[in-house]
């Protein structure tokens, strides 16, 4: 399984490209939405019971910014707990329907 397919890579690309952007014009660091956070040479070194490989969550997305992510995931304790309560979050946060 290919880790880090082509739309994330430019993601990725994007999302640094204005974090250097932004330290070479004086502005304040964008707060970008998470798109993947790992080490990939660290992941795809893991091997799992049987030899299985870890590979990545293909529904993940947000629409919360990483300083979010981390806000909540060390008030929640974990990344996994902060994932069920920004689920949670995002749920409320959609526009309801009227009638």
């Amino acid at each position: 399984m290919i880790l880090v397919i082509p739309d994330l890579r430019f993601a990725l690309r994007a999302n640094d490209i204005n974090h250097r952007a932004a330290q070479r014009g004086g502005r304040a660091e964008p707060d970008p939405v998470p798109v993947l956070s790992f080490s990939l040479s660290e992941i795809a070194s893991v091997r799992l019971a049987g030899g299985l490989g870890i590979e990545r969550d293909l529904g993940f997305e947000t629409p919360f910014p990483l300083s979010r992510w981390a806000d909540t995931a060390r008030r929640a304790g974990s990344i996994q707990s902060a994932e069920t309560l920004l689920r949670h979050a995002a749920a409320d946060e959609l526009p309801r329907p009227r009638g």
